[in-house]
This record gives structure tokens, sequence and C-alpha cells, in this order.
């Protein structure tokens, strides 16, 4: 499995975080850590599907202003 670092940049929306947190749960990427900030969320997923398949799908969220993968 490989670890990669996501860092994302959400609209304040009631219930925001939550969808996001589903999302990445039903593409079937595992959540190893989850940071909260003002500005945004940093999460750390383990996964065997490329990157791309998680990535593209967080794009089309609504609440998703800006989404950066950090290097490990």
């Amino acid at each position: 499995m490989t670890e990669s670092t996501l860092y994302i940049t959400l609209r304040p929306a009631p219930a925001a975080l939550e969808r996001l947190l589903r999302l990445v749960r039903h593409r079937g990427f595992q959540l190893t850590q989850v940071q909260w900030h003002p500005q945004g969320v940093r999460l750390s997923v383990k996964h065997e599907h490329p990157l791309s398949h998680l990535t593209r799908q967080l794009e089309k969220l609504a609440d998703v202003v800006s989404l950066t993968e950090e290097a490990v």
C-alpha cells in the first residue's frame, strides 16, 4: 500500500468535512491521519488504487476550494 498526504481547502459549509470523509471512505482509501486547520484539512491516506481516482472525485465536491498533494 502507498501512503499519500493531501491538503484540502474547504468552504465553511455545514457538514463539508463529513462529505469529504465519506467520499474518501467510499472510494476505498484508508485514512491514517486527519488534521483540521482553520484554513483546511490535511489527510493522510493509504491506498492501492491510483491517488488520481480520489483527487478527481474530491475536486467535484462543491465544498472543495483547492486540493494539493504534499510530499511524504
